[in-house]
């Protein structure tokens, strides 16, 4: 932990439940609690949600219901006041490009379906951002290939598109959520020259 003011780190002594050792997961702080999903560990891409309590500086494994995502790195999550948007990532197979959504007070996976375009390429390492009633999704590499992971033939691109995603009509059906439509803003936009108008 880093005091900001200070600007000194201290290292927490784990306890509780503690993930394994890790990277490309993502993470945010609901309700002054750290929560921790996916990565890949020693033995592959995780799906497992973890959350880490503040105040007590105790890890602990969380159970959700609903169907699971499956495992990922290189995914993002955005919080959205009391549930959370995963989007994308990869496995040891693919990339990927689904939408879920985490509800927070009842600790139940969502699947996400698109109505309308559905051009947002699968992608991982990209950056996901909540203005408003929209998530605009940037940049991430975007061709399968392993060997950005592993050791295997292929060579990753960059992808510098702009998507958003609109997340103002939210709605159920047979517990799959519902989201309106996305629509992509730009292709290969160069970042030194990107201007985002009111």
């Amino acid at each position: 932990v880093i005091h900001t003011e200070k600007l000194k780190w201290k290292k927490i002594p784990p306890r509780g439940e503690i993930p394994a050792p890790r990277s490309g997961h993502s993470a945010f702080i609901f309700n002054n609690q750290m929560f921790i999903f996916g990565g890949q560990t020693s033995s592959g891409p995780d799906n497992q949600l973890y959350m880490f309590n503040l105040a007590q500086q105790r890890w602990q494994k969380v159970p959700t219901k609903g169907v699971q995502p499956p495992p990922r790195m290189y995914h993002t999550l955005t919080l959205i006041v009391d549930r959370c948007i995963l989007f994308g990532g990869c496995n040891s197979e693919s990339w990927l490009n689904d939408i879920w959504e985490l509800d927070l007070r009842n600790m139940v996976w969502y699947r996400a379906a698109l109505l309308g375009s559905t051009d947002s390429d699968s992608r991982a390492g990209h950056t996901a951002t909540r203005i408003g009633t929209s998530l605009f999704i940037f940049g991430g590499i975007t061709e399968r290939s392993k060997g950005f992971f592993h050791s295997v033939k292929g060579t990753p691109k960059s992808n510098s598109d702009l998507v958003e995603i609109f997340i103002k009509k939210l709605m159920y059906i047979n517990e799959v959520l519902i989201i309106e439509e996305d629509k992509r803003i730009g292709d290969h936009i160069p970042c030194k020259n990107m201007v985002i108008n009111d």
